[in-house]
């Protein structure tokens, strides 16, 4: 299997928004309910077609586009997560932060076809590049006795549980003022809520206007 189609299979497997899928690890009983930070590897992409049906846009928060195209051999950055237990059985995870964002114009599709028509052969120009602030909310459910705290609440999508023994409800976005390649500045906003890591997203969504 190349690259690529490993990437590509990964992508698809975290809902087509986070490339590492935030999911929890087996851990002992732990009887500790105080909030915690945790490394959270910051590697969101977004596009316009996977809920909204249009092809204008893709963009990459946290990460550049070269990243994405060398999943998962990439440098992740990462970020601290604030992490909230509730009851026995769950937990509320808090982010905000500020992160690198790239946009490209692209109307080939979605972020998968932008990955394999550029992905070997070559990156085109982003339409806008720079910084802005990430916020990412979300609950856990884990089931009884399936337990986490700060070394193992994170782990690879490629290895990560199956359903039943976790999941997790997330709302992340990002807004920015971002620099276009002819100098001016465009502003960016994106969106993502995914109900459950192991199915669609329910909206997805980029808006570039100009202005600053």
């Amino acid at each position: 299997m190349t690259r690529i189609t490993k990437a590509r299979a990964a992508l698809a497997a975290t809902s087509a928004l986070a490339l590492a899928a935030a999911l929890a690890a087996p851990a002992s009983a732990d009887s500790d309910r105080r909030a915690y930070t945790t490394d959270y590897p910051v590697e969101l992409f977004y596009d316009n077609q996977v809920t909204g049906g249009v092809e204008d846009y893709v963009a990459f928060v946290g990460w550049t586009a070269a990243d994405f195209c060398e999943y998962p051999d990439n440098d992740s950055p990462v970020a601290s997560m604030r992490v909230k237990p509730t009851g026995e059985s769950g937990d509320r995870y808090a982010l905000t932060t500020r992160v690198h964002a790239e946009v490209y114009e692209y109307t080939g599709g979605g972020v998968f076809d932008f990955q394999e028509e550029f992905c070997e052969t070559g990156l085109p120009e982003p339409y806008a590049t720079g910084t802005g602030v990430l916020r990412v909310r979300g609950t856990s459910a884990y089931e009884p006795g399936f337990t986490v705290g700060p070394e193992d609440w994170f782990i690879d999508a490629f290895d990560a549980p199956p359903p039943g023994q976790v999941d997790r409800s997330e709302r992340n976005w990002f807004r920015g003022s971002l620099r276009a390649a002819d100098g001016t500045r465009v502003q960016v906003a994106t969106y993502a809520e995914v109900p459950t890591f192991y199915g669609m997203p329910a909206e997805v969504s980029i808006d570039v206007w100009g202005g600053r």
